[in-house]
């Protein structure tokens, strides 16, 4: 059988496929599939010019009758619609002052903290180094939603925002907290601004929060780094060469506080607790005891083994002995 004959079949088959309006996942799949048959080239080509009048709609100067929600949709479709790689071509080909006007519109849609996007949008723009987008990107600096179940976008754009703000001095986003949740990740949020804000006012910044932070459960605070740590150091878009705010370890930047609050986190034996309120239960407890084993001492050993027997941590709690046995191991054939 020829080969196009049987490009054609899987084409038909896959085109009476029935699938419901919310399985997502399949449906993503059957169009992929067409993609790599070729089904959909035809078809792209045809919408290029309506797509080059979508952009060119929401690219105009008069703000005020623009489309934010058109802009972020546009965006998305660079990689989630059936001609995606027109629409990513029509954008990359834009030149540079309208490629940022987009994705600065953008981020101004209705949704936009519900968009797959987000944390890409928001490393776009602060690749920028506009300090005029610090009033674009303040409201990002509020507090992430509670009970989004994928928060990986949002609390990416929290951190990232966070962090553009901090380099360029900019005010955050005003907060009134009103749980322990909320005040545990404010000081969060501080110490993150002040590891790009710096400066000799920034010492004293970082020494209050931490003592804020002291003042509440540690169970709680482990909970709060562990969410937001993932968020700095999981930068999943360095592929596209934006590299202006690299990962970012926060406790290698605050080694000793943290070290003192896991310590107290292990010795109390209770789980974290978190901000976000559908979280990796494991994450916290993951969080505290590589803290340990990467910068704790042969001081911690004991308070290692009291958790090794027979206890819900004592599989984290090897692991971190494993990791000092070896560095201290490692020190001794220096």
């Amino acid at each position: 059988m020829a080969s196009q004959e049987i490009k054609d079949r899987l084409v038909e088959a896959i085109g009476a496929i029935e699938v419901s309006p919310g399985n997502w996942g399949i449906s993503s799949s059957m169009v992929d599939a067409l993609k790599i048959l070729g089904a959909l080239d035809e078809g792209a080509e045809e919408s290029r010019t309506e797509i080059r009048a979508e952009i060119a709609s929401v690219l105009v100067d008069d703000e005020r009758n623009v489309n934010c929600d058109l802009a972020l949709a546009l965006c998305v479709r660079m990689f989630d619609h059936p001609y995606d790689s027109i629409y990513a071509e029509e954008i990359h080909d834009l030149d540079e002052a309208k490629q940022r006007r987009l994705f600065r519109r953008a981020i101004q849609a209705s949704d936009a903290r519900r968009s797959m996007s987000l944390d890409w949008l928001v490393e776009k723009v602060a690749s920028f180094g506009d300090p005029l987008d610090v009033a674009l990107l303040r409201p990002l600096t509020g507090l992430p939603s509670r009970i989004n179940p994928f928060p990986q976008e949002e609390w990416g754009a929290f951190a990232a925002a966070t962090r553009f703000l901090g380099r360029h001095h900019g005010e955050l986003e005003p907060i009134e907290a009103a749980t322990n949740e909320e005040l545990c990740l404010v000081e969060v949020r501080s110490l993150i601004y002040l590891v790009e804000a710096g400066g000799e006012v920034g010492v004293a910044a970082v020494r209050q929060a931490w003592q804020r932070l002291g003042e509440l459960r540690p169970q709680l605070v482990v909970g709060c780094l562990s969410e937001i740590q993932r968020a700095l150091r999981e930068r999943p878009y360095r592929r596209d060469g934006v590299e202006s705010y690299p990962p970012l370890d926060l406790v290698a930047v605050y080694p000793d506080e943290c070290l003192a609050v896991v310590r107290k986190f292990i010795d109390d034996g209770a789980f974290a607790e978190f901000y976000h309120q559908v979280p990796d239960q494991e994450r916290g407890v993951s969080f505290a005891f590589d803290v340990v084993g990467e910068y704790g001492d042969r001081g911690d050993v004991e308070r290692l083994r009291l958790r090794s027997r027979t206890h819900h941590f004592a599989r984290h709690a090897l692991a971190a002995l494993r990791r000092l046995d070896g560095a201290d191991n490692a020190d001794r054939s220096v």
